[in-house]
């Protein structure tokens, strides 16, 4: 992960425009992905601090395993809340958007944790089809309009179960993938997490408290280990 480009965003003030920082650190390819959106220059800077915070495993957001509900807050922090891009964010519908997603995942240089957030939003996706469907309706007495919409409710009820089997394969995935986040996030840029600070969770980042929870692990395995020897000894 380049941390000096996550940090010098997140970090970034309101009077400092983000195109100049992505310049001087020559990561201005990843700007001109944003450049493409008819946006103001400040609406941009918003969006790539959106997916800084969403897509960045440093991120003190993350702290829901409800994807929309991280995605929602996170568009609130950023001022996005109630713009017209709104909307296509939450559901990945914007090309650009998706384009600067993917490469912010690619100079993260972790693989991981790409599959990790992407596969994330594809269960967020396929969940949102079981829920919501192809939106079909049909009213009037047409013969053919009504063999039309029976055949396209048969085709939404089909197309539910196949996301939701979508949905479930993936989880079962996205379940190993975090085993090795978990394991390797313990140890962030070659220092061990012993010393985590105990602050409230709410002002942890997803990293640290990935750390927290192995660190909590192994002291109870140790613990019971402990217990157990002193039992086969009495």
């Amino acid at each position: 992960m380049n941390v000096s480009l996550y940090e010098r965003i997140v970090n970034a003030g309101s009077d400092e425009s983000l195109r100049d920082i992505f310049n001087s650190l020559n990561f201005s390819d990843g700007y001109g992905i944003i450049d493409r959106l008819k946006e103001s220059d400040d609406a941009k800077d918003r969006i790539i601090k959106y997916v800084v915070y969403c897509y960045s495993y440093q991120s003190p957001m993350l702290k829901s395993k409800d994807v929309t509900e991280n995605k929602k807050k996170i568009l609130h922090k950023v001022g996005l809340s109630g713009s017209k891009v709104s909307e296509l964010i939450i559901k990945n519908q914007d090309e650009n958007i998706n384009y600067f997603i993917r490469w912010w995942l690619e100079v993260n240089e972790d693989t991981d944790w790409a599959l990790y957030s992407s596969g994330m939003d594809f269960v967020a996706d396929q969940l949102l089809f079981v829920r919501e469907g192809l939106h079909i309706t049909y009213t009037g007495d047409d013969p053919k309009k009504a063999a039309s919409f029976i055949k396209n409710v048969k085709k939404d009820s089909d197309l539910k179960a196949k996301a939701w089997f979508n949905a479930d394969k993936a989880i079962e995935r996205l379940k190993e993938i975090k085993k090795a986040l978990d394991i390797r996030h313990e140890f962030l840029e070659g220092v061990v997490r012993k010393d985590v600070p105990e602050f409230f969770e709410g002002t942890i980042n997803w990293a640290e408290r990935q750390a927290k929870k192995n660190r909590e692990k192994q002291y109870n395995e140790s613990r019971k280990k402990d217990s157990n020897t002193a039992l086969q000894k009495g």
